[in-house]
């Protein structure tokens, strides 16, 4: 076959393709790392990772500079990414996590309690862990999607109730295997075929390190994996891929990396010599296990045939965390995950469909991850449930050039008396521990250090009131957070400088 038969034969195969696709529902796949920071990725310039596979999403669709997370957090997060709607409309403002988490923030910023945290709720009027998740009254992205037939897939990381009614087999999901909690064990601790990073200054990695380990749910049983868990995921993955081709599917993957423990393989982590500092290292070769694993998905859908149609989103939870004490994971902005910083919820955003999105297009139009609910239902042709106000918009139009945006007039988070809006050029902060404001123009302060807030009253008053216009339709929290904890504004490698500006942010 000659070189310009051949191109003419591709480009006709690649015309026959998209046509095909034109005429059938799309495949839907949803990414979503943990505590993945908007720095961490090769694709954002950062040259210590390697993302081929991640970056390659962007590359070939669109790649949003400004995507937001609807919390800081990752539980509430992926609360309001399950719904389309901000958390705080049902009563999931706070992390699911158990009262006694708190002796873990003691001293987790400076190596000693010095203050750090503020209780705000005794243990004894807490909530119990089993009533806490999204309520089953809320239509998730799941039972969205099979009212148009699909079959609906979750691997990974759940967090958002592990109560059996909270679960996802009980919220329209077909397929689960993953953890309901918020983090697990990558391998055991002494296996060879792993290296660790343990974060001796960090009370929750000792948390974790002591409570963890590697079991999970397969098909509704306990079951222990053999390999490393991102690889198990991937495995995972295809295993639904494989059962639910021949029907239009929804995958939602959930990776734990890079949360902590920080563990890597130990053949990636080998390739990495060029990285001085252990704990930057393991970190890093955990998002490039994650990227083979996403290689191996993205691979297996061109190889089933299934590319071309297929939507596929990819994103992070929220920052990347504080306590890791790696510096840039965040760049260029400030703060990090458990700040409104626009570092903690500033994140990689991702999103391609070969059939609708043209390649290499690079959107500064800001856009949440509330936004991929009302996408999904407008790619799928599932109607929106009429009876409940979303917050998502969909970003259609945007993607396939029909409008060039903005899509939202605002976008606000809350975490009890610690909230945030944006709005135009400007992103006000109100910390109600410290009865303080921080606002910034980050059209011309990306890294938000000019606060503004005291020369410019009258616009820290306009964006209070689209606070409290959002806060008119949110209810009730449907339980509490057991305290607040200091997190700085900047990540710092020891001790907080006395003069370092820091939040009060809701365990």
């Amino acid at each position: 076959m000659n070189s310009s038969f051949r191109t003419l034969f591709v480009l006709t195969l690649s015309i026959v393709q998209s046509a095909l696709a034109a005429d059938k529902p799309p495949n839907i796949v949803v990414i979503l790392a943990d505590d993945l920071g908007y720095n961490d990725i090769g694709l954002h310039g950062n040259t210590m990772v390697r993302t081929p596979n991640i970056d390659r999403i962007g590359m070939e669709g669109m790649r949003f500079t400004r995507g937001h997370t609807s919390n800081a957090t990752c539980s509430p997060s992926r609360a309001g990414l399950m719904t389309g709607r901000n958390q705080q409309r049902f009563g999931y403002e706070f992390v699911v996590v158990p009262p006694t988490f708190v002796s873990a923030f003691n001293g987790q910023l400076t190596g000693a309690n010095d203050g750090n945290i503020i209780t705000e709720i005794p243990t004894d009027k807490q909530v119990p862990m089993e009533e806490m998740g999204v309520p089953p009254s809320e239509f998730t992205m799941a039972e969205l999607v099979k009212t148009a037939g699909y079959r609906t897939g979750v691997v990974g990381k759940w967090h958002i109730g592990a109560a059996p009614q909270f679960q996802p087999l009980q919220q329209g999901f077909d397929f689960f295997t993953g953890t309901l909690q918020g983090a697990a064990l990558f391998d055991e601790e002494n296996d060879p075929k792993v290296v660790n990073a343990k974060l001796e200054w960090d009370g929750i990695d000792k948390f974790l390190w002591n409570m963890l380990n590697t079991q999970m749910l397969r098909d509704g049983k306990p079951y222990k994996p053999e390999e490393y868990m991102t690889d198990f995921y991937a495995n995972e993955a295809l295993r639904f891929i494989n059962e639910s081709k021949d029907n239009p599917f929804l995958l939602y993957l959930a990776f734990t990396a890079p949360h902590t423990p920080l563990q890597a393989p130990k053949d990636i982590y080998d390739r990495l010599d060029y990285i001085a500092d252990h704990k930057t290292r393991v970190y890093y070769a955990m998002i490039e296990s994650m990227d083979l694993a996403i290689g191996r998905v993205m691979d297996h859908l061109k190889l089933l045939g299934l590319e071309e149609n297929t939507l596929v989103v990819f994103s992070s939870d929220n920052g990347g965390a504080p306590y890791t004490r790696i510096p840039g994971t965040n760049a260029p902005f400030r703060g990090s995950k458990a700040t409104y910083f626009q570092g903690g919820v500033v994140v990689p955003y991702l999103v391609k469909w070969p059939a609708k999105i043209a390649a290499g297009q690079v959107s500064s139009t800001p856009v949440s991850l509330l936004d991929i609910y009302p996408t999904v239902a407008a790619a799928t042709g599932a109607a929106l449930p009429g009876s409940v106000a979303l917050d998502g918009v969909n970003l259609l139009p945007l993607l396939t050039g029909a409008s060039d945006g903005p899509v939202h007039k605002a976008l606000v988070w809350r975490s009890g008396t610690y909230k945030a809006v944006l709005s135009g050029d400007y992103r006000l902060q109100i910390d109600g521990t410290q009865k303080k404001d921080f606002l910034y123009n980050v059209s011309v302060d990306v890294g938000e250090r000019n606060n503004l807030a005291a020369s410019m009253p009258e616009k820290v008053a306009e964006l209070r009131a689209i606070i409290e216009k959002a806060e008119t339709e949110f209810i009730e929290p449907i339980w509490q957070t057991p305290a607040y904890s200091k997190v700085p504004a900047d990540t710092w490698p020891t001790t907080i400088p006395e003069n370092a500006e820091f939040v009060y942010f809701p365990i």
